[in-house]
Parts: C-alpha cells; sequence; structure tokens
C-alpha cells in the first residue's frame, strides 16, 4: 500500500479484507462539496493516495474509478459500496454527484454521452483532464480549513466567485494544466498542481471583477437553481425548463447564422469561437459576457427578446431548433409573436414556374424551384413531390 506523510500505518487491516471493511476513519462531507473532492479527504486522512484507497476499499473499480469523471459517472453501487464503508446515507451521497441537478438544471444528466447543459467537461484520457472542466477560486481554498471543490466550480455559469468577487480559475497559472486534484494528492496535499506542483491556493493570479453584473447575473442563476423555480411573467416556472432556454438562446448567440447580428445589436463583440462548438467548450471571460447579455434578453419577458429577433428577423424555425419540447412558456411566445409561414404558393403559380423554368432550359431541384417561387420548401405540405415531375 502506497503511504503518504507517513510511513507508520494508523490503523492493520488484513490485505485480502479490505474490500469488505469499512473506512476507520470516518469524514464527513463540507458544504455543497463534489463527491470526488470528499473521497479524496477521505484517502488523505487515511494518509493514503486516492487511487490506492480506492483500489484497496473497492477493488471492484480497480484502476477504473479515477479514468472517469467520478461526479457524474458515480453508479448506484458505486454509492451504496461507499455509503456502506462511510457510514453516510446513500441519498446524501448521491447529492454531491452531479446527477443532483435533475429535475433543477436540466431533465436528464447525459453522462455516457456527454453534452449535458451548463455541465463543464472534464475531457478525461487516460486519467489526465484535456479540459480545464473544475474552476476553483484560490481564496476560497486557501481560507478553508481543510481545502475542498465545490460541487456549483462544475457549472458552466459559475465564472466568478461570489465571496470574493473575484473569476474563478480553471487551470494551473504558472504551467496552463487543467487541476486534477486526485493526482495532486500522490504528494499529500490538496492544493497544488500535479504537473508542476505550483501552489493553486495563492491568489496572484485571481482577477478582480469590475463590473457587478456579471456577479448580480451568477447569483440570481444560483438563486433560480436553489429555489428549483423562477417567475416569469408572475407565473412559476420550473428551473430546468428555464435554463433550457437560456441555453437555447446562447446557442443562438454563438451560431455562425445569427451570432454575429445578435452581437451587433447588443452591443458587444466576440473573439473568434467558431471552433468552439458549445458555450460550455467557451473560457469563462466569454461565458461571462454571453450570460449576462442572455439574461438581459430574458429579462422583462416577452418585450426585449421579441424586439431583437424582429430586429435580427430571427423567427420560429431557428428558436425551436433542437428542441423537442419547448417549454409552453416559451413555445407560445415564440408561435404567437414569431412564426413567419411562408406563404401559400398557389398550383397554378407552382405549374407556371415549372413550365418557364423548363423553357429556359433550368435543371428543375426542390432548391430551385422554391428559390424561383421565393420560398424555403415549395414542396413542403405538398401531396405532389418533385420525382412525380420527373
Amino acid at each position: 500500500m502506497q503511504r503518504l506523510m507517513t510511513d507508520r500505518p494508523i490503523y492493520k487491516i488484513r490485505k485480502r479484507q479490505y474490500g469488505d471493511a469499512e473506512f476507520p476513519i470516518k469524514v464527513k462531507p463540507l458544504e455543497d462539496e463534489l463527491l470526488s473532492s470528499w473521497l479524496i479527504r477521505t484517502a488523505l486522512e487515511h494518509k493514503t493516495a486516492p487511487a490506492t484507497f480506492t483500489n484497496l476499499y473497492i477493488p471492484e473499480t480497480k484502476n477504473k474509478l479515477w479514468s472517469s469523471d467520478i461526479d457524474m459517472h458515480a453508479s448506484d453501487g458505486l454509492l451504496a459500496a461507499l455509503s456502506f464503508k462511510s457510514a453516510l446515507p446513500l441519498e446524501q451521497l448521491r447529492s454531491m454527484t452531479l446527477k443532483a441537478y435533475e429535475g433543477f438544471l436540466f431533465e436528464k444528466l447525459h453522462a455516457n454521452t456527454g453534452g449535458t447543459q451548463f455541465i463543464n467537461p472534464l475531457g478525461l484520457r487516460g486519467r489526465r483532464s484535456k479540459l480545464p472542466g473544475l474552476r476553483y477560486c484560490p481564496y476560497c481554498l486557501n481560507e478553508d480549513l481543510v481545502p475542498y471543490f465545490r460541487k456549483k466550480w462544475r457549472l458552466a455559469f459559475s465564472v466568478v466567485c461570489l465571496k470574493h468577487k473575484c473569476y474563478l480559475l480553471d487551470r494551473c497559472l504558472e504551467c496552463g494544466t487543467p487541476i486534477m486534484p486526485y493526482l495532486s494528492c500522490n504528494r499529500g496535499k490538496l492544493g497544488n498542481c500535479y504537473k508542476c506542483e505550483q501552489s493553486i491556493l495563492s491568489g496572484k493570479f485571481a482577477v478582480y471583477v469590475d463590473n457587478s453584473d456579471i456577479l448580480n447575473s451568477v447569483s440570481a442563476l444560483y438563486s433560480t437553481l436553489d429555489k428549483g423555480f423562477i417567475l416569469i411573467s408572475g407565473q412559476p416556472v420550473s428551473s430546468h425548463l428555464y435554463f433550457q432556454i437560456l441555453h437555447q438562446i446562447l446557442k443562438l448567440m454563438m451560431s455562425p447564422r445569427y451570432g454575429q447580428n445578435m452581437q451587433n445589436a447588443l452591443d458587444f463583440e466576440l473573439p473568434d469561437i467558431s471552433n468552439l462548438r458549445t458555450f460550455e467548450a467557451l473560457p469563462a471571460a466569454i461565458q461571462s459576457q454571453l450570460l449576462n447579455k442572455a439574461l438581459w434578453l430574458l429579462d422583462k419577458w416577452p418585450e426585449r427578446f421579441i424586439e431583437v429577433c424582429c430586429q435580427e428577423k430571427v423567427f420560429s424555425s431557428e428558436l425551436l431548433r433542437d428542441l423537442k419540447q419547448a417549454p409552453f412558456w416559451y413555445w407560445e411566445v415564440v408561435v404567437r409573436l414569431l412564426y413567419h409561414p411562408d406563404r401559400v404558393v398557389s398550383e397554378n403559380e407552382f405549374r407556371e414556374a415549372i413550365k418557364y423554368m423548363e423553357s429556359q432550359g433550368v435543371t428543375i431541384l426542390e432548391g430551385t424551384l422554391s428559390n424561383w417561387l421565393g420560398v424555403s420548401q415549395v414542396f413542403r405540405k405538398r401531396h405532389i413531390k418533385l420525382e412525380d415531375l420527373m
């Protein structure tokens, strides 16, 4: 067994009995603590590296547990084993995972496929994070009696620390490596970069927020998440349905087709983000800008939103794109005020256009015929198909 900080074991269990034994030292979770953070601290209390500790006490996960995103992928079986060994209630352990946000931040966590809205991915490859998905406030970690990582720090809209009024960091600013607490614990400490061994507890790289808007925005989002609902036009709306539309608007503001127009209308400019397809993949500074503007659009619903969409000619087809089932409070406004269907092309117009195109030697294609008649899709809702004409 690999030990840390001392060569003298503080407990004695025969090796073959570890898998059936409880943890000798019971460690209580701290406020809003991530499951992975608690498990790391538990290993450290036993003066053992996290990977060694879990290999001993949960042998069925040997050499696999830390190669996945524990906070996202923790199975019921793993949680049950941890509950037995730690004497903590199963529900308390489940509440420390990102799955606890189901029904509050999103409808369902997509642990296997990834792409869950507002969850920063770790991009794990061979037990190493390729993406800076875990953020932290150096001042919070430095003030903690025992440094630990908060669950809210995994959220894409967690861009600032409300307590210290600084931007959260998402990597070691000495060497640029994403933070991986379980690896830095191989040296017996929680709070160092595993690659260059520099402390991440120093606030020398922290940037203080000079605009209270983003502090207010993040505070409002936390409040909505904690309450589980928000009032829209005086009516309560479930928080996950609100976050679904907030995410939809952020996608619109990033889209190749409408993004630049929306930025012009809202008087801000983003750097080139064409290689970053999702909001969760953006740097925190850009996320801050987008969040402020998206929340401004949703404020005083629906007047501001309708005004900007009409100005930039963003209509229902784009606003409902990729939404399998749009929340009624959003759908009703979009369909009632922003639904601009194609004009109905008469049968006579349809036939005359085909006849004229044939006389001019123009190849008849769906797109060509639709453009000729000034609609997006001339065959939509028609019984006749292009192949019937050929």
